[in-house]
């Protein structure tokens, strides 16, 4: 109830199934099939952002549709094979855990976005947002996954005094269609960044131009909060506390 959905949120989530579905488009899918990668692009596209009795109420309401995930089972493949390759080649953080596991999910499947918009046109978010409390490796992840699928990118440091590079970072990558890392973002008043970033997401770029925006909660010293409608622009993914097997 207290997640209002906007029509960007449905552009977003039909751009996932155009990726999905795209990979199927030589073989013959069922109906359960189909509503089985829509429900997965609901997850991807906002089950993220939940956590608590938020996510669990989402994932009661997708239980309640008759599904076949033998289609998911391509995918799943293809995650591990690459999940396998970071576990490997990171040396500085421990990928074994659930947590780390489900990071590395969402950001390959945000970075298969990226590919498929610049190939087809497609449409959806640019910007990527992830919080999570400090040490938990939220830009060592982003960096290994882009590292493993071979993309170029930058990544500046979010502050009030490198504000002026933060401009022209954004505004070179939205020319060259590349991709930007915003690490601890919100250190940068919201009264500056939203402006920047609300543009830098609604306006045209070229294609492959990505956003991903890491954070601390707002609970940290320093550290701002954004307007509702500022981080509906994002596709946002909390990264959750350890479990007790982590």
């Amino acid at each position: 109830p207290a997640r209002e959905f906007k029509p960007r949120d449905l552009e977003e989530v039909w751009c996932r199934c155009g990726i999905w579905i795209t990979q199927y488009s030589n073989q013959k899918i069922t109906i359960e099939q189909l509503t089985a990668l829509i429900l997965e692009s609901w997850d991807f596209s906002v089950g993220g952002e939940l956590s608590g009795k938020q996510a669990q109420d989402l994932t009661n309401t997708l239980s309640q549709y008759k599904t076949d995930p033998r289609c998911l089972k391509q995918r799943e493949e293809k995650f591990a094979r690459v999940y396998k390759e970071l576990t490997k080649k990171e040396k500085y953080l421990d990928f074994s855990n659930d947590s780390t596991t489900q990071l590395s999910r969402q950001i390959c499947a945000e970075i298969e976005k990226i590919q498929w918009k610049k190939q087809y046109k497609g449409k959806g978010r640019n910007g990527t947002l992830i919080e999570g409390a400090a040490g938990r490796g939220k830009d060592v992840v982003v960096e290994a996954c882009l590292n493993q699928t071979g993309l170029n990118y930058e990544k500046v440091n979010g502050s009030k005094e490198g504000y002026q590079t933060l401009k022209e970072k954004i505004k070179e990558a939205r020319k060259n269609g590349s991709i930007l890392i915003v690490s601890e973002a919100n250190l940068i008043p919201s009264n500056y960044l939203e402006g920047l970033l609300n543009d830098a997401l609604t306006e045209d770029s070229t294609a492959g131009f990505h956003l991903f925006v890491t954070m601390n909660p707002i609970s940290f010293e320093g550290r701002y909060g954004f307007s509702n409608a500022f981080l509906s622009r994002f596709t946002r993914y909390h990264v959750p506390d350890y479990t007790p097997k982590d």
